[in-house]
């Protein structure tokens, strides 16, 4: 009866009211989920943007007005990984002949996994960089295109103007060379004997093919090609290394000219009689003998504890300023009449007594001593051209740098070089000569190795093999320290 007296319009606003509802619930759940589409497309443009824009061009350090990007930062770390990978890969192949290169892979294996140690390294060459650009600016020190194609086409051995031929080395004279610390020996350095040549002497090395200037664009559009493939690195960015690194050169020499450095050092020459020093009351007494006139070679002989010079009288030959151990050094080149000095003079080596036998007097310096104090000047330009003027920011010292993938190269490198070989070995009907630096034999352990590194580095890109028969060369990173 109810349900017979139900007023029909109040069912229909029910319903209605139902329809509304669904229909507002429905349009909170699209808000909502429209909402957090926008939110996750907002994130994924936002690490877009960072990954791609903002973090490329974050500054990881100012010189002065000029500013260091990690866009420039990443570019150089990969050169440099390019470059050690290639050197990496080489060492590994002499390893096996030699306990000095497995020593050298070893040392760049660990430049290649420690990133951050890496990035520091090629960021302080960096700023050192932008320190001698800034100073060629100001000297109006510049390079041309003729000049970096010119380096470029030496550091290929293509010499447009013929090889040039190799000054002559000079040959010093004999000397007496002691080693450093109170207790050196002095050792003759013996000057070359002529053996007089029966007929023509053999030529040790064959005599290389002239390189036409074909072979070396080959080689050169084969190698820039290389580094693109692997880095991302264009030819242009080779050759703008090129260019900053001369300039880095002309800047250097010009700061070496122009240093004010010593010419010569002071040389002198003693012979010693070394005690303990638990034993100064024998020390004392021995040096009161040989004051009172004894003969110090005998007492040198009978008392001293350095074996290698005892029997000879103590004598420690003539050796320059900052040869010996401070007080030894000291004592000696304060003398001013030969003898055996007055009192000990205390070590860490023990008590010595000290006889002068020869006075301190000026030696000229050699050709490199002088290039290596000018050397040390334009470093210590370099340390006060940073002061003050130099900022480094740490943001990005968490940020492994992946390219280019050592692994991959590793492997395309192996690969090349087996189907190198095998190709050659189809004509070569007797013994085929292995492709310099390659050893067929360590193609498990070239694949181990590149496996390792594929574990932990990002696969490149780009899928077609590198140019086959590129030469290891190419400018390293500008060092800016000369």
């Amino acid at each position: 009866m109810a349900n017979q007296n139900e007023n029909p319009s109040s069912t229909n606003r029910k319903h209605l009211s139902r329809m509304e509802r669904e229909a507002r619930q429905r349009q909170i759940v699209l808000w909502i989920a429209t909402g957090v589409a926008l939110i996750v497309v907002g994130l994924l443009v936002a690490a877009l943007v960072d990954q791609f824009i903002t973090t490329p061009n974050r500054v990881v350090a100012k010189v002065g007005e000029q500013s260091i990007s990690y866009k420039e930062l990443e570019k150089e770390v990969a050169y440099r990984r390019f470059l050690l990978a290639r050197q990496y890969e080489q060492y590994s192949y002499f390893a096996q002949f030699s306990e000095q290169f497995q020593q050298q892979a070893s040392s760049i294996l660990q430049q290649l996994q420690d990133s951050r140690a890496l990035g520091q390294e090629v960021l302080v060459d960096m700023i050192e960089e932008r320190l001698f650009l800034a100073e060629a600016e100001k000297r109006g020190i510049t390079v041309s295109e003729e000049e970096v194609q010119k380096a470029v086409e030496e550091r290929f051995g293509f010499y447009r103007n013929g090889t040039p031929t190799p000054e002559p080395t000079n040959t010093s004279e004999p000397t007496l060379t002691p080693t450093a610390g109170a207790t050196s020996t002095a050792t003759a350095t013996l000057p070359p004997t002529n053996t007089p040549t029966a007929g023509p002497s053999a030529t040790p090395f064959p005599t290389s093919t002239p390189y036409t200037e074909d072979g070396f664009q080959t080689e050169y559009k084969g190698y820039t090609g290389s580094v693109t493939h692997y880095t991302g690195i264009s030819e242009a960015d080779f050759r703008e290394f090129t260019r900053r690194e001369l300039i880095v050169e002309k800047v250097s020499k010009a700061l070496k000219d122009e240093a004010q450095v010593e010419t010569t050092k002071q040389e002198a020459g003693a012979a010693h009689i070394l005690l303990g020093l638990d034993n100064k009351a024998q020390a004392e007494e021995v040096l009161a003998r040989a004051l009172a006139g004894e003969d110090f070679a005998a007492l040198a002989a009978e008392f001293s504890l350095d074996t290698s010079n005892k029997d000879n009288g103590g004598d420690l030959g003539t050796f320059t300023t900052g040869q010996m151990v401070a007080p030894f050094n000291d004592a000696v080149f304060a003398a001013t009449q030969l003898g055996v000095l007055p009192n000990l003079v205390e070590t860490t080596f023990g008590f010595h007594i000290i006889n002068i036998t020869q006075l301190p007097k000026d030696i000229p310096l050699t050709a490199d001593e002088i290039d290596a104090k000018k050397t040390e000047a334009v470093q210590a330009w370099l340390d006060e051209q940073k002061n003050g003027t130099v900022l480094q920011y740490d943001w990005w010292y968490d940020r492994e740098f992946r390219n280019p993938n050592v692994g991959t190269m590793l492997k395309d490198s192996n690969s090349t070089q087996v189907a190198i070989a095998t190709e050659t070995a189809k004509f070569a009907p007797t013994a085929t000569p292995t492709p310099v630096g390659f050893d067929v034999t360590q193609t498990a352990q070239f694949e181990t190795t590149a496996t390792a590194f594929s574990l932990t580095l990002a696969a490149p890109t780009a899928t077609p093999l590198p140019p086959t028969d590129t030469p290891e060369v190419g400018p390293a990173l500008p060092s800016a320290t000369p």
